[in-house]
């Protein structure tokens, strides 16, 4: 026989409630365990990945180029920034700051005249 529905008592029908209640706080845990996971999934499988073998891979390809002795070349620019960086390491080595001022300025006008 196909049984007959009926209407819950007060106290089936708290239950059911209560069962309602449970049950969505456990989806809405679920789901935010899953979108915690996938993040840190991500960083496993991907990131640690490439953050692994990047460095090898870029020396690799460093060392495999021919450009190698271009890229270590030390442009125009850097050189006249390291020669006015020793002069001026020169010129603060003298003793007296009135030898110091006569020789800065013997360098900023050699500066600014080229030489």
């Amino acid at each position: 026989p196909v049984p007959v529905a009926r209407r819950l008592s007060a106290r089936e029908q708290r239950d059911c409630e209560v069962i309602e209640r449970l049950i969505k706080s456990y989806f809405l845990i679920v789901r935010k365990n899953i979108q915690d996971s996938v993040p840190k999934a991500v960083m496993h499988f991907l990131v640690n990945h490439v953050k692994d073998t990047l460095q090898s891979e870029l020396v690799g390809q460093l060392y495999k180029s021919l450009l190698l002795d271009d890229l270590l070349t030390e442009s125009e620019d850097m050189a006249q920034r390291r020669k006015e960086a020793a002069d001026m390491l020169k010129v603060l080595k003298i003793k007296t700051p009135n030898e110091q001022l006569i020789k800065l300025k013997h360098i900023k006008s050699a500066e600014i005249s080229g030489i």
